[in-house]
């Protein structure tokens, strides 16, 4: 698989629109997400300092609440995502590569088709994205908070068993005279799985950087030695540099 550093592709239009992309993700984390879950944890603290009949009770649904906002979010961080990419895609189909199927490809399909799409009209997969896991995660969290229990919550819970709080199991007691029957255990209701918060800002990270390295191959491609652009490109490659190791 190519190296993003070695990433040079055809002047697009659509790569210059996505400027902004990362900042709006970004401020969106910092303007609406954490004051919210902040929000959120001292609700949760002031119930549960509180001698209120009725504190007990409070204090379970306010943390209910924190655990489906969680949820709330992540869907609101796919969504934006989701809306950037498919944006960005069209862009480069309409201009380098346009075709009827193409167009509804990059405006109906989701993160693994367009991983192809992309590949097909510029010669890079999505996959090559540095990002690309956490995005894949992303979609995948996103896609069970959407629908909740069924085929994308056991997705979620086969790859992250650990999302769900330990499972407490009633050995089932036969009836006499009968012999015991083996049920196999089943996933559990998505309705008790804990998004880490941390999750969301990785998350956000994952988008940022994303389109900071849309960002980065841009201007990695052109070719007249514009100052303004060469110090830009400095500056990505400084940022993309001091990211974690994955």
């Amino acid at each position: 698989m190519a190296n993003l550093d070695d990433v040079r592709w055809t002047f697009c239009l659509a790569d210059v629109e996505t400027a902004g992309n990362a900042l709006r993700v970004r401020a969106f984390l910092r303007d609406v997400v954490e004051p919210a879950l902040s929000a959120l944890d001292a609700d949760i603290e002031r119930w549960a300092n509180t001698t209120e009949g009725g504190a007990p009770f409070a204090h379970a649904d306010a943390k209910e609440l924190l655990r489906s906002t969680t949820e709330a979010f992540c869907l609101s961080i796919h969504a934006l995502f989701e809306r950037q990419l498919r944006r960005w895609v069209s862009g480069c189909v309409v201009s380098l590569g346009a075709s009827p199927e193409r167009i509804g490809r990059a405006r109906n399909k989701n993160l693994n088709n367009l991983d192809q799409l992309m590949r097909e009209v510029r010669g890079v997969p999505l996959r090559t994205f540095d990002s690309y896991p956490d995005l894949l995660r992303l979609q995948t969290l996103a896609n069970a908070c959407r629908h909740g229990d069924g085929d994308a919550a056991q997705d979620v819970y086969k790859q992250f068993p650990e999302l769900w709080p330990p499972a407490v199991t009633i050995p089932a007691q036969p009836m006499p005279g009968q012999s015991m029957i083996h049920v196999p255990p089943l996933p559990p209701s998505f309705d008790s799985i804990v998004v880490p918060r941390q999750w969301l800002r990785d998350f956000v990270d994952a988008v940022a950087w994303f389109w900071e390295d849309v960002e980065y191959v841009h201007c990695n491609s052109l070719i007249d030695g514009n100052p303004s652009v060469s110090h830009r490109l400095a500056t990505l490659r400084q940022a993309r540099a001091g990211r974690p190791s994955p």
